[in-house]
């Protein structure tokens, strides 16, 4: 992370670790800015808003998130004041949606 130090000496900017977490496992994949994150926390710049995108894997269905008052697949998040955000999958069987 030391390119996440420079840059925040650089612009002042604080950095903010936020959790990011998918129930259950293997259920999907959450992108950060359209990038896959491959960690369950993330460092993001306190002030700079940031978004997240739930993608669910075959078998599963998307449900909501945990953590915020947002229900579609896509949110934006304020690292300065969400400390943990959980994407929520169900199973789904080939006769429901």
């Amino acid at each position: 992370q030391p390119l996440m130090r420079q840059l925040a000496e650089q612009t002042g900017k604080r950095i903010q670790t936020v959790s990011v977490r998918i129930r259950p496992a293997g259920a999907g994949v959450v992108l950060a800015e359209d990038l896959p994150l491959h960690t369950d926390a993330i460092a993001a710049f306190a002030g700079v808003p940031m978004d997240l995108r739930a993608q669910v894997l075959p078998g599963f269905a998307f449900v909501g998130w945990d953590g915020v008052d947002e229900a579609g697949e896509t949110l934006t998040i304020h690292p300065a004041h969400v400390r943990s955000v959980t994407a929520l999958f169900r199973p789904v069987s080939e006769d429901q949606p």
